[in-house]
């Protein structure tokens, strides 16, 4: 028992000097008299909590899916260097095609037990700097189907595309014509009425 307490000691001693100047979670160490490792393992709790009992997970796994990428890739935007958009710009693809394959499978993954966890663990993985997941996804995945299928891809985007703008097209042309129709009533019941005034 007293090597489980040891060990516990050194974990909390290493995690507070890591948590050494971040400011927010200072502001509020100082602020409630409680240790920087007790509030990270205390939040920690909660999150894990939250995401094993599927309160809240999907929003949890939302903003992980977003939050540090977008930050992250307006960091990389902002460098002169090359590498590091592209490695955001394939995660961008991998996290569309997480989107479209769970978008469409909704049903059966809600019913797999911890979903959530798994979920969160691949965009962990897909985005971590060390292990790179996204562009192991896209090279043995993604690019592959995607360059085997992009001719009929092109194609049909480009038919969606003509097809939409004929439709904008012919909605907008109703609208206005529609309006004008409208305009027209009500301007002649405007002059038909007997209690408009009129100009003298």
């Amino acid at each position: 028992m007293a090597s489980v307490q040891q060990k516990f000691k050194s974990f909390e001693q290493k995690l507070e000097s890591d948590l050494e100047g971040i400011e927010m979670l200072e502001m509020v160490s100082n602020a409630a008299s409680v240790k920087k490792a007790h509030i990270a393992m205390g939040v920690s709790t909660l999150v894990a909590l939250f995401i094993f009992l599927g309160v809240g997970a999907g929003i949890l796994c939302n903003l992980v899916g977003f939050v540090y990428p977008a930050y992250a890739s307006f960091k990389a935007i902002e460098t002169k260097r090359t590498d590091d958009d592209t490695l955001w710009l394939t995660y961008w693809v991998v996290y569309a095609a997480l989107c479209i394959v769970e978008t469409f499978s909704d049903i059966i993954l809600s019913w797999i037990p911890f979903y959530y966890v798994v979920k969160l663990g691949l965009l962990m993985w897909c985005m971590h700097p060390s292990t790179q997941g996204a562009v192991v996804i896209y090279k043995n995945v993604l690019a592959p189907f995607l360059l085997n299928h992009q001719e009929t891809v092109d194609r049909t985007l480009d038919d969606v595309t003509r097809v939409g703008a004929k439709v904008s097209s012919s909605a907008a042309e109703a609208a206005s014509t529609v309006a004008r129709e409208q305009l027209a009533s009500a301007m002649s019941r405007a002059a038909a009425d007997p209690h408009t005034k009129k100009d003298e």
